[in-house]
């Protein structure tokens, strides 16, 4: 067995990939494997894997990727979209902010 069959990496099961794929759980996957799977999230996103735009983290006993202020940011760079804050209001000491969200094409949220 030369290095290269050593270093290929072993395929998930039909389980593992079901419960990465249908319930976000990433506890199954090797750490290898994650790699892997964090390395397609980010090309599929377009995001840059380099500067760490996700963290795992587990969620109701899952283990997930979260995205970080730094994934954020690379989307809104790449979708062209603006943040404001139009208001902000102190009630009863709980800071209530509303966020105005528009993309280069002029929609809104």
């Amino acid at each position: 067995m030369n290095a290269v069959e050593k270093a290929a990496p072993q395929q998930p099961t039909a389980q593992t990939v079901d419960d990465v794929i249908a319930r976000g759980d990433l506890t199954n996957l090797s750490p290898q494997q994650r790699v892997i799977h964090y390395h397609n999230v980010c090309r599929s996103l377009g995001l840059n894997p380099v500067t760490q735009p996700f963290a795992y983290i587990t969620l109701s006993g899952k283990l997930t990727l979260y995205a970080k202020r730094d994934a954020c940011d690379q989307l809104r760079k790449l979708h062209g979209i603006n943040i404001q804050i139009p208001d902000r209001t102190v009630h009863d000491g709980l800071l209530t902010v509303h966020a105005k969200a528009t993309d280069k094409t002029g929609r809104t949220d």
